[in-house]
């Protein structure tokens, strides 16, 4: 219900009201005026008019704290009014009302309330706007629902980590609520964060880090993949030259090479040397590919010439 008082002294004047009031309850002015107060219900065209024309007499209803409009004489939408008034005596200020009342359904009050029970449960306050169609309840801070009947156990943002709080619906003053933990987060208020290493997921000796993100493995010598489950093949690069064999040998990245005739070393990478035992008696020796040449010193008698050696 919305009152207003009219106060004034200049003769002629008018005063308009735009209201929105909700049902149902008895719609008062509270004005200083003498005599009779007559409304006037006229339409849209003749209240922008002020104009009498096809306008129906109501009478006010007088009350000891003003004018009383009745409910029954309220339907719900626009009601247009027009009055003139006497303020104080019956030579004082004449006053033209204009009054546009707007009659909205109240959703304040749950149904099957009694009489005395506060609008929005006592926890928010009953108002309207001029795009909304009804009263509603704009609930305190802490308080949610269409009566405001429900405490928001969220209210308070008790989930940690940036989870969502979920109110489970009581009523009153019920303060259970659920928390939904965003990845890597666990407990009832998602404060925990998730140990990813506790179902071993790491493989063959690597050492696991848990993370927001999952599980890391820290892999051994000789493994690869998410979870360390790959053996690494050492020979996959080739490492042998020459045509050597490559073979794993040990643990880890561990390879051997199995050289072709006439190669040495690791990799199979070194020319074999022919000459380092001295294969030639009293003559000069010379590694030819993967073999030698004996080279005789002319005149030497004790020169041995073996293996495709030159005398």
């Amino acid at each position: 219900m919305h009152c207003s008082r009219l106060v004034t002294k200049v003769s002629g004047f008018e005063d308009s009201l735009s209201l929105s009031h909700s049902l149902p309850s008895p719609f008062r002015i509270v004005v200083n005026v003498s005599g009779a107060p007559v409304l006037w219900r006229v339409g849209e065209d003749g209240f922008q008019r002020s104009s009498l024309v096809e306008g129906t007499i109501m009478w006010f209803q007088q009350a000891s704290d003003g004018l009383v409009v009745p409910d029954h004489s309220l339907p719900l939408g626009h009601n247009y009014f027009l009055s003139v008034l006497r303020v104080g005596t019956p030579s004082g200020s004449e006053v033209t009302l204009r009054l546009n009342l707007t009659v909205k359904a109240s959703s304040c009050v749950e149904p099957g309330s009694r009489f005395s029970d506060p609008q929005c449960s006592g926890k928010g306050k009953c108002i309207t706007q001029p795009s909304v169609s009804t009263f509603f309840c704009e609930c305190e801070n802490g308080y949610s629902g269409i009566f405001c009947e429900e405490f928001d156990a969220c209210h308070l943002k008790p989930c940690q980590n940036y989870a969502i709080c979920s109110d489970l619906r009581q009523g009153d003053e019920g303060r259970n609520f659920t928390c939904i933990c965003p990845p890597g987060f666990e407990g009832g208020l998602c404060q925990l964060q998730v140990d990813h290493c506790l179902s071993q997921p790491c493989r063959n000796g690597a050492t696991c880090s848990s993370s927001l993100a999952g599980p890391r493995c820290y892999c051994p010598e000789g493994y690869q993949g998410s979870m360390c489950e790959q053996r690494v093949d050492p020979c996959a690069s080739s490492p042998c030259h020459n045509n050597g064999s490559c073979f794993p040998q040990g643990p880890g990245l561990g390879f051997g090479c199995s050289c072709a005739a006439g190669f040495t070393g690791p990799t199979c990478a070194q020319l074999v040397d022919f000459c380092a035992l001295n294969p030639c008696a009293h003559g000069i020796c010379r590694s030819v590919g993967t073999s030698f040449r004996c080279l005789c010193v002319p005149g030497e008698p004790f020169c041995v010439c073996v293996r495709a050696s030159v005398c």
